[in-house]
């Protein structure tokens, strides 16, 4: 049954992928991240692709797959924008194994577990990502999740090295599974293992990235510095609910006040507000998955720029959690939102006014979720394994 989720999913995937281009910006990004890393300045891509238009703001990770998928699609004859897309397609697959897996080493039955894996393998946000848009957030959540089952499956002589090296890998796609090391930071038995898990995970997208570092360092930097659109979501739509026009209308809106002070403010306020989770996570020292749970939502809830695609990096964690209604709730919510936006623009002024309720409304459940969380209240199984150990109640 598992496997007929998992490629039952996949084959909606696929079909979605090679009957649709998907969203035109990021297939077209994919296209000229290939052509750049095919001329004579690859080392300068950040720096040629970024020159009119933000079109790669991500470590090189995935730029091996570009160049195979281009060359693939090439060979075999099939549309370059379906081709690229089967490295999210399989990730989504490995996600829904490895959330199923995570709760039956904590003792979950079969149902849930069959059902968690169903979130994702027809979860219409995982489906709309992967299978429609192509981006890549799949490919670096799969081995942050991983990270999560090998830390509880490994002693604690040998997580914590495989767990930051994966931690890394998913890194070097997308920054973002970088925050899973705070997850797991305060499980660590003593500093040596802190300081391999941090190291590791550092180190793995520092080592890959370096060679366009050292050739062309301000535009490189200045690309990976990209903080997403203000308006689309988070804080800045809440100081601003107008710039909506903007994204489903298409009429231009300036910034408020508020709104520039934010984008000033951005990175103390996120500081101020990972610290905060930080606290909250010595204190309750939630299992793994809670843990990254707690620690994604801070991020949603104090972020500026919050799109419906960024859910997907909480929704494995959640499941793991135990978290099964609230996720198929979120996902069946938060696609609609992600459908206005790529639909856009619209004449009619309802379609930012649903935009804008859907996505505030997010927010707010967002914070009440972390409030939960923050007070104790979980979801997951009793059993919990710690460093390879047998299962003992917390």
């Amino acid at each position: 049954m598992l496997w007929a989720i998992i490629l039952g999913g996949s084959a909606v995937r696929v079909l979605t992928a090679f009957l649709t281009v998907g969203l035109a910006y990021d297939i077209e990004s994919f296209g000229l991240v290939s052509e750049a890393l095919r001329g004579d300045r690859p080392l300068s891509l950040y720096l040629d692709v970024n020159t009119e238009a933000v079109r790669w703001p991500y470590p090189p990770g995935y730029f091996p797959w570009i160049l195979a998928a281009d060359k693939l699609s090439a060979w075999v004859g099939l549309p370059f924008h379906g081709v690229v897309q089967m490295a999210p397609i399989v990730s989504d697959a490995v996600l829904a194994w490895v959330v199923q897996a995570y709760l039956g080493d904590r003792g979950v039955n079969e149902r849930r577990r069959l059902g968690a894996a169903t979130l994702i393998a027809f979860g219409p946000s995982f489906v709309f990502v992967s299978g429609y848009e192509g981006q890549l957030d799949s490919v670096a959540l799969a081995p942050a999740a991983i990270a999560l089952l090998v830390w509880g499956r490994l002693s604690s002589g040998r997580r914590a090295l495989a767990a930051g090296v994966l931690i890394g890998l998913g890194a070097a796609l997308k920054t973002f599974p970088l925050f899973v090391v705070l997850a797991l930071l305060y499980k660590v038995r003593d500093l040596r293992e802190g300081a391999v898990l941090v190291g590791a995970a550092g180190a793995v997208p520092l080592v890959l990235i370096s060679p366009w570092l050292a050739v062309e360092p301000q535009g490189t930097l200045d690309a990976l510095r990209y903080n997403g659109l203000p308006g689309v979501g988070g804080l800045s739509l809440l100081a601003q609910p107008s710039l909506a026009d903007y994204w489903i209308r298409d009429i231009p809106v300036a910034l408020s006040g508020l709104t520039k002070a934010l984008i000033e403010w951005r990175a103390p306020i996120m500081v101020l507000g990972l610290g905060m989770v930080g606290a909250v996570l010595l204190r309750r020292r939630p299992d793994p998955a809670t843990g990254t749970l707690l620690v994604y939502l801070g991020i949603f809830v104090l972020g500026l720029n919050f799109g419906p695609r960024y859910l997907l990096w909480a929704l494995p964690f959640a499941l793991m959690a135990g978290w099964l209604r609230e996720v198929g709730a979120l996902q069946a919510v938060t696609v609609v939102a992600a459908a206005i936006l790529i639909a856009a623009p619209f004449e009619d002024r309802w379609a930012p006014m649903v935009y804008v309720f859907i996505m505030l409304s997010l927010l707010g459940a967002f914070a009440v979720w972390l409030v939960a969380l923050a007070r104790g209240d979980r979801r997951g199984p009793s059993p919990e394994r710690e460093g390879g150990d047998t299962l003992t109640a917390p």
